[in-house]
Order: structure tokens, then C-alpha cells, then sequence
């Protein structure tokens, strides 16, 4: 049987190996950011396939790295410390989600994938026979949609949960900072 964390690795040694994975991921996210930036532009969204992919493995590594720093912790009675990985980690998980949500909402919205906001051209308006009437007949509107309001509603919603999940690790980054330095002291 191999030793595990607390019988090769400090205190110390892994409150750095956790700093040393969630650099990595703040890296991954701005690489993620950009990819999806790249789709909103161009609307080709093979490339940024190809960095979810790469950002996925990432963000496994550094959620293995980090739960495994947390268990090194935990043999080691560090449990505050521990404690504060558990917290980062939930929240992460929390901020991937949002972030997503956010993305898939804003990628809908630049591609005109609701009806309000397609501008019709002269070929996708018919007459309706009955009225006499203009509709609108283009291919986003066939699927049940989110109306303007509650789209707006669900980024809102989606950005304020966003900034509050960044705030609480942030403000546990902080806290781990102080202590990573205590650890160092020692």
C-alpha cells in the first residue's frame, strides 16, 4: 500500500500544491472565456469543443489535486484548513455551473435563437391567409422560448449568483493566504 498525503506531504506542502491547482484553474477559466468568446464572434463553435475538452481535464486534475490536499488536512488534524478547501471546492463547482448557464444564455442571445431577437428579412415574412396579416416564419421561433423579460431575469439571476460564488472563495483564498504564510513561518 502506498503512503498517503499526510505521510509524504506537510501541511504546508499541500496548502502550496492546492495554490499551485487553483491557479491552474483561474488560467483554465480565462482560457475557457476566450474560447467562448472566439464562438460569439465567428459562430463556429469546433474550436472551443476542442477547449472544453482541454479545460475538462484541467479542472479534474486540479479538483483531484485539491480533494486530495483536503484529506491530507484532515489526517493531519488541520481541519480548518480542510474545511476551507470543502468551501472552495463547492463553491467551484457552483461558479462551472453558472458559468455555463451564462454561456449557453449569451450564445443564444448572439445567435438570434429567439424570436425577439431575429430580424426578419423580406423572404421569412409570410401573409397570413385568414387576416391578410404579416407573420414572421423564421426557424428560431419553432421551439418554446424564454421571453425577453424572463431571459433577462435568468442572467440576472445567473450573474448575481455568479459574483456572490466568486466573493465567498475570494474571501476563503484569503483566508488560506494568511495561513498558507503562517505555514511558512513555522
Amino acid at each position: 500500500m502506498s503512503p498517503g498525503p499526510s505521510e509524504t506531504n506537510t501541511a504546508q506542502e499541500l496548502v502550496h500544491g492546492f495554490s499551485s491547482a487553483q491557479r491552474i484553474r483561474a488560467l483554465k477559466y480565462k482560457q475557457l472565456e476566450k474560447g467562448f468568446q472566439a464562438v460569439l464572434h465567428t459562430h463556429n463553435d469546433t474550436d472551443y469543443k476542442a477547449v472544453m475538452a482541454e479545460v475538462t481535464v484541467a479542472f479534474q486534475v486540479c479538483s483531484e489535486t485539491i480533494n486530495a490536499a483536503e484529506a491530507g488536512l484532515r489526517s493531519l488534524d488541520q481541519h480548518d484548513l480542510a474545511d476551507m478547501l470543502r468551501v472552495i471546492q463547492t463553491n467551484e463547482h457552483e461558479k462551472l455551473r453558472l458559468t455555463l448557464i451564462l454561456q449557453a444564455l449569451r450564445q443564444s442571445f448572439a445567435h438570434g435563437q429567439f424570436s425577439w431577437t431575429c430580424r426578419p428579412s423580406a423572404d421569412s415574412i409570410e401573409t397570413n391567409s385568414g387576416s391578410g396579416t404579416p407573420t414572421h416564419a423564421c426557424q428560431c421561433c419553432t421551439a418554446a422560448e424564454p421571453t425577453e423579460a424572463e431571459y433577462s431575469a435568468a442572467k440576472a439571476e445567473a450573474l448575481q449568483g455568479l459574483q456572490t460564488v466568486v466573493d465567498n472563495i475570494n474571501d476563503v483564498l484569503e483566508e488560506i493566504k494568511y495561513a498558507e504564510a503562517d505555514l511558512d513561518e513555522q
